[in-house]
């Protein structure tokens, strides 16, 4: 792994090797409260929003910060919504 970092470093595309590699889950947390703070979490949105992860992946970063008091759930399971918690 840091043989892989130093290339692409040494290539001067440290970018590409974070974006192969992905970003740490707390990151994607960061991302989507820092979303969630401007806008209504649609799922569907979030998919698009969020092409890199799957919607798994988004469904349980999204049950993760609800435990975690930082998000709620407004609406019916179909055509409800995410939002900052109080």
């Amino acid at each position: 792994m840091l043989a892989d970092f130093r290339y692409y470093a040494y290539e001067g595309k440290v970018g590409i090797h974070t974006r192969l590699t992905g970003i740490s889950r707390e990151k994607d947390k960061e991302l989507i409260l820092k979303h969630l703070k401007k806008n209504n979490g649609y799922r569907h949105d979030l998919q698009s929003v969020f092409p890199e992860l799957n919607p798994q992946d988004i469904s349980n970063i999204l049950q993760e910060l609800k435990r975690e008091g930082k998000i709620k759930f407004l609406g019916k399971p179909r055509n409800g919504y995410w939002v900052l918690g109080n």
